[in-house]
């Protein structure tokens, strides 16, 4: 068999991809790997790469999406000895702001969570943590020590877990997939930018929030694989040597459909800051560039909340990523419903922690017996619009009453108004309107796309 003709094609060398093709290729199979675009823009490359089992915890999620990180940080161990890159020494500090009564919430949740499955949370006084720094009238009111909190340098992994891979046999096209091949309901291979068509008749697509596109341009169906959104997260790089030496990492509670503000070390006088999380593909700065919105807002939180002496720092680097949000709230990986297709994607902000899950799914999905629960061809649980809507709306005040002081209620006075006419008017065009809201609602079941459901609600 030629290195053209390989058992399986991975398409996409993401932190999944990569883990993938390693785990294709230690099983014995003829893999080749290739991309699928340009790297700007991927989750990977613009991650902060925390380890996060109890820090993402708030605590209305889904217990499955918990029991999913637990069982990924079960195989960390072997999954670093493997690679020979262990993460940075563990230990994260999750603080709660003042006058921020849902972070205190968190950080029961996040507790009662430890005791249950064995975990070590630790509180701690805010004025014990040494690398903290509020900024005046930002004052924390607690804090948690998760000290089995890791984490490592997203871009460094995926690219010591390509060379792993190619160890074990796996190689790499030096091309971009455009399009899979396929007729009479099987794959037949992979058409290339370079190098044509090559055949195979397995291919696995861990193209993150891309997965649809792709199956669009092949002639697809793209209910092949459940609903993926891009979720674009902004992420930037800082250096200088005011301050304390960070070495741990700093964050609040997942926030405002975002991961919280997070503080990662990046080495000595270097830190890696995120907070943003923007869904969907039709609002303002979810393409292209890192916007100066974005970056002022991710700076005020951080430097107000976590670490004031990062305002003289140097910004050295910006990084955004489209982080594949699966509309049920859980990953894909695993066999479609089309002969030879198969898929890991939809791993949101966990996609390092779920690497060696997603690699193993997929494994075993190719031998006959993947999990059910991450299968493509699963069926989505019904959404509870009623739901899904107050929890995005009470996001959406959240943000504009912490991050615009006294001024939010006018920024939330169109809103309400429309929203009020929305749920007591009468006519044809309300009527219409509130179908169109509830239909996008079932399509989109996350509070994170509640956003998009407003900006289309006001343009219209």
């Amino acid at each position: 068999m030629t290195a053209m003709e390989p058992d399986v094609v991975v398409v996409g060398r993401g932190i999944v991809g990569a883990a993938v093709a390693m785990r294709l290729a230690r099983g014995g199979r003829s893999v080749l790997t290739i991309d699928v675009g340009d790297p700007a823009g991927s989750a990977t490359c613009a991650s902060g790469a925390m380890l996060g089992v109890l820090g993402e915890l708030r605590p209305h999620d889904n217990p499955a999406e918990l029991a999913l990180r637990l069982e990924a940080w079960a195989r960390q161990p072997s999954w670093w000895d493997e690679i020979g890159m262990p993460p940075a020494p563990a230990g994260t500090f999750v603080v709660a702001g003042q006058d921020r009564p849902d972070d205190l919430t968190a950080l029961r949740a996040m507790e009662d969570e430890a005791l249950l499955h064995g975990l070590r949370a630790e509180r701690v006084e805010p004025e014990e943590i040494t690398e903290l720094s509020n900024a005046p009238g930002y004052r924390s009111a607690r804090a948690l020590y998760l000290a089995d909190e890791a984490w490592v340098d997203g871009p460094a992994l995926r690219q010591e877990v390509i060379v792993v891979a190619a160890r074990l046999g796996a190689s790499v096209a030096d091309d971009r997939a455009e399009a899979i091949e396929h007729e009479h309901g099987a794959v037949t291979g992979v058409r290339t930018r370079g190098a044509g068509s090559i055949s195979c008749r397995e291919v696995v697509l861990c193209t993150g929030a891309a997965v649809h596109a792709l199956l669009r341009v092949s002639g697809l169906d793209e209910t092949l694989v459940p609903a993926v959104v891009p979720a674009k997260g902004v992420g930037l790089v800082l250096e200088g040597s005011r301050g304390p030496r960070y070495a741990h990492v700093l964050r609040t509670p997942n926030r405002q459909f975002a991961c919280g503000l997070h503080l990662v070390p990046r080495g000595p006088g270097r830190v890696y800051v995120g907070s943003t999380n923007t869904a969907g593909s039709h609002l303002p700065g979810t393409s292209g560039q890192v916007t100066a919105g974005e970056t002022s807002q991710l700076l005020t939180g951080v430097t107000r909340e976590l670490a004031s002496p990062l305002n003289v720092w140097d910004i050295t680097g910006m990084r955004y990523g489209l982080r594949p949000m699966p509309m049920d709230g859980m990953p894909i990986a695993g066999r479609t419903a089309l002969d030879g297709l198969s898929v890991a994607t939809g791993t949101y902000r966990n996609g390092v922690l779920l690497a060696p899950l997603m690699a193993d799914a997929v494994a075993a999905s190719l031998d006959g017996c993947g999990p059910a629960g991450l299968s493509p061809q699963r069926l989505s649980p019904p959404v509870d619009v009623t739901a899904v809507l107050r929890r995005g709306l009470g996001e959406l005040i959240d943000h504009w009453r912490y991050d615009n002081g006294a001024r939010w209620h006018e920024r939330l006075s169109p809103l309400l108004e429309q929203m009020t006419e929305l749920a007591f008017g009468t006519g044809p065009l309300v009527e219409t309107r509130r179908h169109e809201v509830a239909e996008f609602v079932q399509r989109h079941g996350r509070p994170e796309m509640v956003p998009e459901v407003v900006i289309r609600f006001l343009q219209s």
